[in-house]
Protein backbone atom coordinates (compact mmCIF):
# COMPACT_ATOMS: atom_id res chain seq x y z
CA UNK A 1 0.00 0.00 0.00
CA UNK A 2 1.05 3.45 -0.32
CA UNK A 3 2.48 5.21 2.88
CA UNK A 4 0.93 8.38 3.70
CA UNK A 5 2.90 11.59 3.67
CA UNK A 6 5.67 11.78 6.74
CA UNK A 7 6.61 7.62 5.82
CA UNK A 8 6.75 7.86 2.19
CA UNK A 9 9.92 9.88 2.41
CA UNK A 10 12.11 8.16 4.90
CA UNK A 11 12.68 4.61 5.74
CA UNK A 12 10.03 2.89 8.83
CA UNK A 13 12.24 2.16 11.66
CA UNK A 14 11.26 -1.57 13.00
CA UNK A 15 12.47 -3.55 16.43
CA UNK A 16 12.02 -7.16 16.28
CA UNK A 17 12.19 -8.78 19.53
CA UNK A 18 15.14 -11.26 18.85
CA UNK A 19 14.96 -13.64 22.25
CA UNK A 20 14.12 -16.56 21.06
CA UNK A 21 17.83 -16.42 19.50
CA UNK A 22 19.33 -19.74 21.99
CA UNK A 23 22.35 -21.83 21.36
CA UNK A 24 20.29 -24.59 20.52
CA UNK A 25 17.14 -22.90 18.37
CA UNK A 26 13.93 -24.84 17.94
CA UNK A 27 11.27 -24.19 14.90
CA UNK A 28 10.61 -20.84 16.33
CA UNK A 29 14.10 -19.76 16.61
CA UNK A 30 14.75 -21.43 12.85
CA UNK A 31 11.81 -19.20 11.91
CA UNK A 32 13.23 -15.75 13.18
CA UNK A 33 16.62 -16.50 11.77
CA UNK A 34 14.87 -16.79 8.42
CA UNK A 35 12.47 -14.21 8.19
CA UNK A 36 15.66 -12.17 9.52
CA UNK A 37 17.95 -13.05 6.62
CA UNK A 38 15.22 -12.97 4.08
CA UNK A 39 14.32 -9.54 5.05
CA UNK A 40 17.88 -8.08 4.64
CA UNK A 41 17.89 -9.51 1.25
CA UNK A 42 14.43 -8.26 0.41
CA UNK A 43 14.27 -4.80 1.98
CA UNK A 44 17.77 -2.37 1.67
CA UNK A 45 16.19 0.86 2.64
CA UNK A 46 13.96 0.59 6.24
CA UNK A 47 16.09 0.36 9.20
CA UNK A 48 15.79 -2.93 11.49
CA UNK A 49 16.69 -3.19 15.10
CA UNK A 50 17.01 -6.63 16.63
CA UNK A 51 16.22 -6.44 20.16
CA UNK A 52 17.16 -9.38 22.81
CA UNK A 53 18.44 -9.87 26.38
CA UNK A 54 22.20 -10.29 26.15
CA UNK A 55 22.20 -13.74 27.94
CA UNK A 56 19.70 -14.95 25.18
CA UNK A 57 21.94 -13.98 21.97
CA UNK A 58 23.89 -16.75 21.06
CA UNK A 59 27.36 -14.90 18.95
CA UNK A 60 27.53 -18.89 17.23
CA UNK A 61 24.17 -18.55 15.43
CA UNK A 62 25.55 -15.46 13.77
CA UNK A 63 26.50 -17.24 10.34
CA UNK A 64 22.96 -18.39 9.84
CA UNK A 65 21.80 -15.00 8.75
CA UNK A 66 25.39 -13.32 7.48
CA UNK A 67 26.16 -11.24 5.85
CA UNK A 68 23.36 -9.18 7.04
CA UNK A 69 22.62 -5.83 5.16
CA UNK A 70 23.65 -2.66 7.19
CA UNK A 71 20.35 -1.77 8.09
CA UNK A 72 20.35 -3.84 10.67
CA UNK A 73 21.23 -2.83 13.88
CA UNK A 74 21.59 -5.24 17.22
CA UNK A 75 20.09 -3.92 20.31
CA UNK A 76 21.12 -6.05 23.47
CA UNK A 77 19.38 -4.95 26.64
CA UNK A 78 21.10 -6.11 29.47
CA UNK A 79 18.51 -7.92 31.75
CA UNK A 80 20.25 -10.65 34.36
CA UNK A 81 18.37 -14.02 34.15
CA UNK A 82 17.35 -13.66 38.10
CA UNK A 83 16.08 -10.52 37.69
CA UNK A 84 14.18 -11.87 33.92
CA UNK A 85 12.71 -14.63 35.69
CA UNK A 86 11.71 -13.01 39.31
CA UNK A 87 10.80 -9.32 37.79
CA UNK A 88 9.41 -9.86 34.55
CA UNK A 89 6.49 -7.91 35.04
CA UNK A 90 9.34 -4.95 35.15
CA UNK A 91 10.85 -5.80 31.93
CA UNK A 92 6.98 -6.50 30.03
CA UNK A 93 5.92 -2.79 31.62
CA UNK A 94 9.18 -0.88 31.39
CA UNK A 95 12.57 -2.06 30.33
CA UNK A 96 11.15 -3.25 26.62
CA UNK A 97 8.82 0.00 26.54
CA UNK A 98 11.49 2.73 27.34
CA UNK A 99 13.58 0.72 24.73
CA UNK A 100 11.18 1.12 21.84
CA UNK A 101 10.49 4.82 23.12
CA UNK A 102 14.43 5.07 22.77
CA UNK A 103 14.52 3.51 19.06
CA UNK A 104 11.36 5.86 18.34
CA UNK A 105 9.93 3.08 16.19
CA UNK A 106 7.41 3.05 13.91
CA UNK A 107 6.95 -0.65 14.31
CA UNK A 108 7.77 -3.13 16.98
CA UNK A 109 7.16 -7.07 15.84
CA UNK A 110 7.19 -9.73 18.15
CA UNK A 111 7.72 -12.97 16.00
CA UNK A 112 7.16 -15.38 19.29
CA UNK A 113 3.61 -14.88 20.82
CA UNK A 114 4.61 -11.90 22.54
CA UNK A 115 3.75 -8.22 22.54
CA UNK A 116 5.00 -5.68 25.89
CA UNK A 117 2.56 -3.41 27.87
CA UNK A 118 2.50 0.33 27.62
CA UNK A 119 3.84 1.19 24.34
CA UNK A 120 2.27 3.58 22.04
CA UNK A 121 3.89 2.11 19.16
CA UNK A 122 2.05 -0.65 16.45
CA UNK A 123 2.71 -3.75 16.71
CA UNK A 124 2.89 -7.03 15.04
CA UNK A 125 2.35 -10.24 16.53
CA UNK A 126 3.15 -13.68 15.29
CA UNK A 127 1.35 -16.74 16.71
CA UNK A 128 3.07 -20.44 15.03
CA UNK A 129 0.35 -21.98 16.72
CA UNK A 130 -1.50 -21.94 20.56
CA UNK A 131 -0.86 -25.28 21.34
CA UNK A 132 -1.30 -24.63 25.12
CA UNK A 133 -4.31 -22.97 24.70
CA UNK A 134 -5.81 -25.90 22.40
CA UNK A 135 -4.83 -28.86 24.01
CA UNK A 136 -4.63 -27.70 27.61
CA UNK A 137 -7.66 -28.75 29.52
CA UNK A 138 -9.32 -26.94 33.45
CA UNK A 139 -7.52 -24.02 34.99
CA UNK A 140 -4.01 -24.33 32.68
CA UNK A 141 -6.03 -24.12 29.62
CA UNK A 142 -7.94 -21.09 30.75
CA UNK A 143 -4.47 -19.44 31.71
CA UNK A 144 -2.55 -20.02 28.38
CA UNK A 145 -6.41 -18.31 26.43
CA UNK A 146 -6.18 -15.49 28.78
CA UNK A 147 -2.92 -14.87 27.72
CA UNK A 148 -3.18 -15.00 24.09
CA UNK A 149 -6.53 -12.97 24.71
CA UNK A 150 -4.32 -10.47 26.36
CA UNK A 151 -1.61 -10.42 23.68
CA UNK A 152 -4.16 -10.27 20.76
CA UNK A 153 -5.69 -7.13 23.01
CA UNK A 154 -2.02 -5.14 22.65
CA UNK A 155 -1.73 -6.12 18.92
CA UNK A 156 -2.45 -4.02 15.69
CA UNK A 157 -1.85 -7.12 13.30
CA UNK A 158 -1.73 -10.88 14.60
CA UNK A 159 -0.07 -13.06 12.06
CA UNK A 160 -0.63 -16.94 11.37
CA UNK A 161 1.39 -18.76 9.98
CA UNK A 162 -1.75 -21.37 9.15
CA UNK A 163 -5.63 -20.87 8.65
CA UNK A 164 -5.43 -23.26 10.87
CA UNK A 165 -4.03 -21.55 13.74
CA UNK A 166 -6.29 -18.03 12.58
CA UNK A 167 -9.01 -20.09 13.25
CA UNK A 168 -7.58 -21.15 16.31
CA UNK A 169 -6.67 -18.01 17.52
CA UNK A 170 -10.51 -16.86 16.48
CA UNK A 171 -11.84 -19.40 18.65
CA UNK A 172 -10.13 -17.84 21.65
CA UNK A 173 -11.21 -14.49 21.77
CA UNK A 174 -11.19 -11.18 19.31
CA UNK A 175 -8.93 -10.57 16.73
CA UNK A 176 -7.13 -6.82 15.91
CA UNK A 177 -8.48 -5.79 12.88
CA UNK A 178 -5.27 -6.56 11.10
CA UNK A 179 -5.42 -10.50 10.31
CA UNK A 180 -2.85 -12.27 7.62
CA UNK A 181 -2.31 -15.64 7.15
CA UNK A 182 1.82 -15.65 5.74
CA UNK A 183 3.19 -18.94 5.41
CA UNK A 184 6.56 -19.62 6.15
CA UNK A 185 9.31 -21.43 4.19
CA UNK A 186 10.58 -24.68 5.38
CA UNK A 187 14.73 -25.09 6.75
CA UNK A 188 17.32 -26.36 3.59
CA UNK A 189 18.91 -29.19 5.59
CA UNK A 190 17.07 -31.66 3.20
CA UNK A 191 18.42 -30.27 -0.07
CA UNK A 192 21.76 -31.77 0.55
CA UNK A 193 20.83 -35.31 1.80
CA UNK A 194 22.10 -37.47 -0.31
CA UNK A 195 25.32 -36.49 0.24
CA UNK A 196 27.15 -39.96 1.34
CA UNK A 197 29.29 -38.33 3.46
CA UNK A 198 26.72 -36.89 5.71
CA UNK A 199 24.93 -40.25 5.43
CA UNK A 200 27.48 -42.46 6.45
CA UNK A 201 28.76 -40.28 9.05
CA UNK A 202 25.44 -40.47 11.32
CA UNK A 203 25.17 -44.24 10.49
CA UNK A 204 28.12 -44.88 12.26
CA UNK A 205 27.88 -42.25 15.03
CA UNK A 206 24.33 -43.53 16.02
CA UNK A 207 24.88 -47.10 15.12
CA UNK A 208 21.97 -47.34 12.64
CA UNK A 209 20.79 -49.77 10.22
CA UNK A 210 20.37 -49.78 6.70
CA UNK A 211 16.69 -49.11 6.92
CA UNK A 212 14.59 -46.66 9.16
CA UNK A 213 11.65 -44.66 9.94
CA UNK A 214 12.50 -41.21 11.12
CA UNK A 215 10.62 -38.38 13.28
CA UNK A 216 12.09 -35.13 14.10
CA UNK A 217 11.04 -32.59 17.01
CA UNK A 218 11.04 -32.67 20.51
CA UNK A 219 9.82 -35.45 23.00
CA UNK A 220 6.92 -33.66 24.40
CA UNK A 221 3.60 -35.08 24.66
CA UNK A 222 1.89 -33.43 22.01
CA UNK A 223 4.08 -34.85 19.22
CA UNK A 224 2.32 -38.00 20.72
CA UNK A 225 5.09 -40.27 20.49
CA UNK A 226 4.15 -43.06 22.85
CA UNK A 227 1.39 -44.31 19.68
CA UNK A 228 4.11 -43.82 17.08
CA UNK A 229 5.83 -46.27 18.90
CA UNK A 230 3.33 -48.58 19.37
CA UNK A 231 2.91 -47.92 15.44
CA UNK A 232 6.38 -48.98 14.82
CA UNK A 233 6.06 -51.96 16.77
CA UNK A 234 3.13 -53.23 14.47
CA UNK A 235 5.45 -52.02 11.85
CA UNK A 236 8.83 -53.96 12.80
CA UNK A 237 6.36 -57.18 13.83
CA UNK A 238 5.08 -57.45 10.62
CA UNK A 239 8.28 -56.41 8.01
CA UNK A 240 10.91 -57.77 10.68
CA UNK A 241 14.25 -57.49 10.11
CA UNK A 242 16.43 -54.94 11.26
CA UNK A 243 13.94 -52.14 11.22
CA UNK A 244 14.65 -48.97 13.31
CA UNK A 245 12.90 -46.14 14.64
CA UNK A 246 15.20 -43.10 14.99
CA UNK A 247 13.93 -40.28 16.88
CA UNK A 248 16.13 -37.41 16.72
CA UNK A 249 15.40 -33.95 19.07
CA UNK A 250 15.95 -32.85 22.51
CA UNK A 251 14.75 -35.69 24.44
CA UNK A 252 15.99 -33.84 27.79
CA UNK A 253 12.15 -33.63 28.68
CA UNK A 254 9.26 -35.11 30.99
CA UNK A 255 7.93 -36.72 28.18
CA UNK A 256 11.07 -38.57 27.31
CA UNK A 257 10.58 -41.24 30.25
CA UNK A 258 7.38 -42.29 29.16
CA UNK A 259 8.27 -42.62 25.68
CA UNK A 260 11.26 -44.79 26.73
CA UNK A 261 8.75 -46.68 29.36
CA UNK A 262 6.50 -47.52 26.03
CA UNK A 263 9.42 -48.67 23.57
CA UNK A 264 10.15 -51.23 26.68
CA UNK A 265 6.58 -52.09 26.93
CA UNK A 266 6.20 -52.86 23.11
CA UNK A 267 9.15 -54.92 23.06
CA UNK A 268 11.05 -52.62 20.87
CA UNK A 269 13.61 -50.90 22.79
CA UNK A 270 16.59 -52.12 20.90
CA UNK A 271 15.09 -51.01 17.57
CA UNK A 272 14.39 -47.47 18.57
CA UNK A 273 17.35 -45.14 18.68
CA UNK A 274 17.33 -41.83 20.77
CA UNK A 275 19.47 -39.15 18.85
CA UNK A 276 19.32 -35.90 21.24
CA UNK A 277 19.30 -32.76 19.75
CA UNK A 278 21.20 -32.72 16.61
CA UNK A 279 23.26 -30.53 14.40
CA UNK A 280 22.32 -28.97 11.13
CA UNK A 281 24.65 -31.46 9.43
CA UNK A 282 23.44 -34.71 11.30
CA UNK A 283 20.33 -33.60 10.24
CA UNK A 284 20.83 -33.40 6.74
CA UNK A 285 22.45 -37.12 7.09
CA UNK A 286 19.33 -38.68 8.96
CA UNK A 287 17.11 -37.60 6.48
CA UNK A 288 19.02 -38.78 3.36
CA UNK A 289 19.41 -42.44 5.11
CA UNK A 290 15.41 -42.57 6.16
CA UNK A 291 13.22 -44.63 4.48
CA UNK A 292 10.33 -42.77 5.24
CA UNK A 293 9.59 -40.03 7.49
CA UNK A 294 6.53 -40.18 10.57
CA UNK A 295 4.35 -37.87 11.85
CA UNK A 296 1.55 -38.52 15.18
CA UNK A 297 1.50 -35.36 16.78
CA UNK A 298 -2.01 -34.49 17.83
CA UNK A 299 -1.64 -31.23 17.05
CA UNK A 300 1.10 -28.57 15.10
CA UNK A 301 0.61 -25.04 14.15
CA UNK A 302 2.79 -25.14 11.28
CA UNK A 303 5.13 -28.70 10.43
CA UNK A 304 7.87 -27.22 9.01
CA UNK A 305 9.48 -30.42 9.33
CA UNK A 306 7.30 -31.94 6.49
CA UNK A 307 9.07 -29.24 4.62
CA UNK A 308 12.23 -30.44 5.38
CA UNK A 309 11.47 -34.12 4.84
CA UNK A 310 9.83 -33.12 1.54
CA UNK A 311 12.95 -31.34 0.57
CA UNK A 312 15.50 -34.16 1.49
CA UNK A 313 13.35 -36.85 -0.44
CA UNK A 314 11.67 -38.85 2.15
CA UNK A 315 8.19 -39.81 1.70
CA UNK A 316 5.72 -38.83 4.22
CA UNK A 317 3.47 -40.66 6.74
CA UNK A 318 1.48 -38.41 9.30
CA UNK A 319 -1.64 -37.42 11.20
CA UNK A 320 -4.52 -35.55 9.41
CA UNK A 321 -3.96 -33.11 12.39
CA UNK A 322 -3.70 -29.30 13.17
CA UNK A 323 -2.21 -27.38 10.51
CA UNK A 324 -0.65 -30.89 8.73
CA UNK A 325 -3.13 -31.54 6.02
CA UNK A 326 -3.12 -27.80 4.76
CA UNK A 327 1.02 -28.10 4.38
CA UNK A 328 1.33 -31.29 3.41
CA UNK A 329 -1.40 -31.39 1.14
CA UNK A 330 -1.40 -34.38 -1.34
CA UNK A 331 2.52 -34.85 -1.00
CA UNK A 332 1.99 -37.70 1.88
CA UNK A 333 -0.15 -40.43 3.51
CA UNK A 334 -2.71 -38.29 5.81
CA UNK A 335 -4.54 -40.75 8.63
CA UNK A 336 -6.78 -40.26 11.44
CA UNK A 337 -5.04 -38.69 15.02
CA UNK A 338 -5.01 -42.04 17.22
CA UNK A 339 -5.80 -44.51 14.48
CA UNK A 340 -2.89 -46.90 15.12
CA UNK A 341 -3.64 -49.12 12.54
CA UNK A 342 -3.97 -47.05 9.48
CA UNK A 343 -0.34 -45.46 10.35
CA UNK A 344 1.11 -48.62 10.65
CA UNK A 345 -0.57 -49.85 6.90
CA UNK A 346 0.29 -46.34 5.69
CA UNK A 347 4.34 -46.94 6.58
CA UNK A 348 3.79 -50.61 5.48
CA UNK A 349 2.83 -49.61 2.05
CA UNK A 350 5.68 -47.14 1.83
CA UNK A 351 8.05 -49.44 3.01
CA UNK A 352 7.22 -52.38 1.21
CA UNK A 353 6.30 -49.99 -2.03
CA UNK A 354 8.96 -48.34 -3.94
CA UNK A 355 6.58 -47.11 -6.80
CA UNK A 356 4.26 -45.31 -3.86
CA UNK A 357 7.63 -43.98 -2.22
CA UNK A 358 8.81 -42.76 -5.34
CA UNK A 359 5.59 -40.85 -6.61
CA UNK A 360 5.46 -39.27 -2.63
CA UNK A 361 8.76 -38.04 -3.10
CA UNK A 362 8.13 -35.87 -6.96
CA UNK A 363 5.11 -35.05 -4.63
CA UNK A 364 7.25 -33.65 -2.07
CA UNK A 365 9.33 -31.94 -4.39
CA UNK A 366 6.46 -30.08 -6.59
CA UNK A 367 4.44 -29.37 -3.03
CA UNK A 368 7.27 -27.41 -1.51
CA UNK A 369 7.92 -25.52 -4.04
CA UNK A 370 4.76 -23.24 -2.93
CA UNK A 371 6.18 -21.94 0.41
CA UNK A 372 8.97 -19.54 0.35
CA UNK A 373 10.99 -17.23 2.83
CA UNK A 374 11.55 -14.57 0.05
CA UNK A 375 7.97 -14.64 -0.28
CA UNK A 376 7.19 -15.07 3.80
CA UNK A 377 9.27 -11.81 4.11
CA UNK A 378 7.87 -9.73 1.30
CA UNK A 379 4.72 -9.99 2.89
CA UNK A 380 5.81 -9.52 6.37
CA UNK A 381 7.25 -6.26 5.34
CA UNK A 382 3.88 -5.57 3.59
CA UNK A 383 2.35 -5.77 6.94
CA UNK A 384 4.83 -3.39 8.39
CA UNK A 385 3.70 -0.58 6.20
CA UNK A 386 0.42 -1.03 6.53
CA UNK A 387 0.44 -1.26 10.31
CA UNK A 388 2.35 1.68 10.13
CA UNK A 389 0.57 3.83 7.56
CA UNK A 390 -2.43 3.02 9.91
CA UNK A 391 -0.95 4.23 13.07
CA UNK A 392 0.21 7.14 11.44
CA UNK A 393 -3.25 8.15 9.88
CA UNK A 394 -5.26 7.24 13.19
CA UNK A 395 -3.86 8.03 17.16
CA UNK A 396 -1.63 7.01 19.87
CA UNK A 397 -3.32 4.53 22.29
CA UNK A 398 -1.36 2.67 25.50
CA UNK A 399 -2.04 -1.01 25.05
CA UNK A 400 -3.20 -2.59 28.40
Amino acid sequence: MDLPPGLDSRPLRVGIFTNVLEHRPSGIGWHVIHLLKALSEVDTKNQYFLIYRTQCWNSSLGHQFSPISSNFRHVPVAVPDLFYKRYFRVFDRWVLPRVIRRLRLDVFHGPNHYLPRKTTVPQVVTYHDIAQAVLSVGEEGVRHQVAVQNCLNRADAVIALSKCTMADLTKVGKLPLGKYIIYQGGNHEGENAQNSNCIDSVRREFRLTERYVLFVGSVVERKNLPTLIRVFARVQASIGGHLQLVIAGADDTPEAHRVRAACTANGVGDHVVFTGYVSNEQLTGLYGGASAFVLASHYEGFGMILLEAMAAGVPIVCTAAGALPEVLGDAGILVPPGDEEAMAEAVLRVLRSPEVAADLVVRGHARRKAFSWRKMAEETLAVYREVAADHLTGSDRPRP
